[in-house]
């Protein structure tokens, strides 16, 4: 065979697998929309679109699917907009960032005084990541940022630090003598044509999507995640974009639009292992490098991974809590350059006739099951990891409906008042036996962890005149929330049908739910096998 044919060969080949790239993407996103995701995915390789859509509905009030020009809040992928910002005023000679922050910041104390722009921008001030602040302009931001002492000395460790990025906001506004909004607008927004990009309070910003946290709406892309877009997040979170106009930033960033080569090069160059400056940096399995940024608010999350030397990115926004995007994002790398998934992907299901569902639908035993949309959400069952939360809330009902608020006082979380539990059992609880009649029976519905050492745990109460959920959270063992107009979203483990009888659920980063099955009126999981109630 001559070297031409083989080299035919060799191109028609490769023609073939690009777009069996771009379907394993889409089989995979499918898969990922069936157990829960939504959201808006672009995958990009030489610049070019690999995969391009959004996955289940960006509102679903209105039936509105997502879409790649639907927009989401970014949350912390706000933050190499700030650092883009800062990074121009430098261009424009209107700082430097080695210079003190007290240089444009005013009430800077005197222990603060060798933080630097630099250090800011690398999460290298100093300051604890724990400490908060806020106010209505750059002096207030200052005071209270700055309020607490310093952890170590600037430049000594990388500590990464929200409140940084709040004062970087505010030394825009103090060095271009604009609002930091209107800055990004000018400078940044525009210069990449960025067509349906703002911030939090916008109310103009098209195709927005609503948030959601337990199936209960939080909030519009634009909706204020704390009261309005003050310092307490101005910088550090708050822009609204989509997929598409992050593309047209990057397009921007790359090829010298808003920012020098010299520029980006400052803001690629690692500070600290995994920092430089607005941006997240790690080395790939194939030897190169991701530079990106993830963000996450209630309601909404984003992941931007860059390859620059690969000619390739990943974006994805999402519009739902409990799933760790990230491990979406990290498999989406996996698949576009051949490699294994890191994390686990999503198992095969058919579709059964709701009414086969439905008829599946009840109570076994201890284990409620309930349709929801083409799967089952199972509650109950074994929970031996949460099984001393789920003790102690039904501890804490069973005492409440007793009227005894010792039990619950002895568990209480440090900061809540004293005398609640008293108003609880004495006034609140009575209220709610006036409404619902007495409390017959109490049935733990399921356990979820919100985040580190943070459980909550629903409960089914069946009174004489209803069944109402009570939510009990617990924060490192201590009763936080204590909620009787919960609703059953949030806590269960969803399955999808591989057969008429057999269902697999998923977990996106940890141990995989054990398989259902159905036999006859009888329920079948590892270690239970219960018959339908009547």
């Amino acid at each position: 065979m001559s070297r031409m044919a083989v080299g035919c060969l060799l191109l028609a080949s490769l023609a073939r697998a690009e777009p069996d790239r771009a379907k394993e993407i889409d089989a995979y996103l499918a898969r990922c929309e069936r157990f829960g995701f939504s959201g808006s995915v672009l995958v990009l390789r030489d610049k070019k679109p690999v995969i391009e859509r959004g996955c289940g509905l960006a509102d679903r009030e209105r039936g509105e699917r997502a879409a790649p020009d639907t927009v989401f809040e970014i949350a912390s992928a706000t933050k190499p907009f700030t650092a883009c910002a800062i990074l121009k005023l430098a261009e424009m000679k209107k700082l430097s960032l080695d210079d003190p922050i007290g240089k444009h910041l005013p009430d800077v104390p005197k222990d603060k005084q060798g933080i630097t722009i630099r250090h800011l921008l690398s999460h290298t001030s100093g300051m604890s990541r724990m400490g908060g602040g806020g106010g209505g302009d750059a002096a207030a931001a200052a005071r209270s940022y700055l309020s607490k002492p310093l952890a170590r000395k600037p430049g000594e460790a990388f500590e990464y630090w929200n409140g940084g990025y709040a004062l970087l906001a505010a030394i825009v506004e103090q060095a271009s003598g604009q609002s930091y909004m209107d800055f990004c607008r000018e400078r940044l927004f525009r210069p990449a044509g960025l067509e349906n990009t703002g911030f939090t309070g916008d109310a103009d910003l098209a195709k927005q999507a609503v948030g959601y946290d337990g199936g209960q709406p939080v909030r519009q892309a634009a909706g204020h995640p704390y009261g309005d877009y003050g310092f307490q997040y101005r910088g550090m979170g708050g822009i609204v974009t989509s997929v598409q106009d992050l593309r047209r930033f990057l397009d921007a960033y790359e090829n010298g639009t808003i920012l020098s080569a010299q520029s980006r090069e400052l803001m690629e160059t690692s500070v600290t292992k995994n920092y430089g400056l607005g941006w997240g940096m790690a080395e790939t399995k194939r030897g190169t490098l991701r530079i990106g940024h993830g963000g996450d608010v209630r309601g909404f999350h984003a992941e931007i991974e860059r390859f620059p030397k690969e000619r390739a990115a990943v974006l994805v926004l999402c519009n739902v809590e409990g799933i760790p995007l990230w491990t979406i994002a990290w498999n989406l790398e996996a698949l576009l350059f051949g490699e294994a998934p890191p994390y686990p992907m999503p198992p095969a299901a058919v579709d059964l006739p709701p009414e086969a569902l439905d008829r599946l639908a009840g109570r076994y035993g201890d284990v409620l099951v309930e349709r929801q949309g083409n799967g089952l959400l199972v509650r109950g069952g074994p929970a031996a990891k949460f099984a001393k939360e789920i003790a102690a809330a039904e501890a804490v009902v069973e005492a409440v409906r007793r009227g005894d608020a010792k039990p619950v006082a002895a568990v209480l979380m440090e900061g809540i008042p004293k005398s609640w539990p008293t108003t609880l059992v004495k006034m609140i609880w009575p209220g709610h036996v006036e409404r619902f009649g007495e409390l017959k029976e109490a049935k733990t519905l399921g356990a979820s962890e919100l985040s580190p050492g943070r459980v909550r745990v629903l409960l089914e109460l069946r009174h004489e005149k209803g069944t109402p959920c009570l939510e009990i959270v617990f924060q490192k063992g201590r009763l936080n929330i204590f909620r009787l107009d919960a609703t059953r979203e949030g806590v269960g483990t969803f399955y999808l049908p591989t057969g008429p009888s057999k269902f697999t659920g998923f977990s996106w980063d940890g141990e995989q739910p054990p398989p259902l099955r159905f036999e006859g009126e009888e329920l079948v999981l590892p270690g239970v096998r219960a018959r339908r109630s009547p």
